[in-house]
């Protein structure tokens, strides 16, 4: 079984929020050492639904990141030959486990709430 999580924090002083996947069941256990080290602050878990297998779940931050970037252009990371990116904020320094971030955007992160709702089920023992 694996999680599609959305979390926020503060990296580099800026505020930001991510979808991603975890096999663990503790979404925190993911971002223990960014938290403990001071990488990141502010942590907060706003949500996560359970799905059945890593393909599954990939699937589903996969759907995320699409619909994020198709309803909210104006935030996108647009490339030279003018493709779209859902990550819109590049660290000073490269930090392990946390890429594809978001900058906050309010209304952008209500619409991410709805669709990581949606994406699996909210207690592991709805899955069959």
């Amino acid at each position: 079984m694996y999680k599609v999580y959305l979390v926020t924090f503060k990296i580099e002083g800026k505020k930001v929020y991510k979808i991603g996947i975890t096999g663990k069941s503790d979404v925190q256990a993911r971002f223990q050492h960014l938290i403990d080290n001071g990488t990141i602050t502010d942590f907060k878990i706003h949500l996560s639904r359970w799905v059945e297998g890593e393909d599954t779940a990939k699937e589903r931050e996969t759907e995320c990141f699409t619909e994020i970037v198709l309803n909210f252009p104006e935030n996108n990371y647009i490339t030279g030959n003018g493709n779209a990116h859902f990550h819109n904020f590049w660290l000073k320094k490269k930090v392990g486990g946390v890429t594809e971030i978001r900058k906050y955007d309010h209304k952008e992160y209500l619409f991410a709430y709805s669709l990581v709702d949606k994406s699996g089920y909210r207690y592991l023992s709805e899955c069959s």
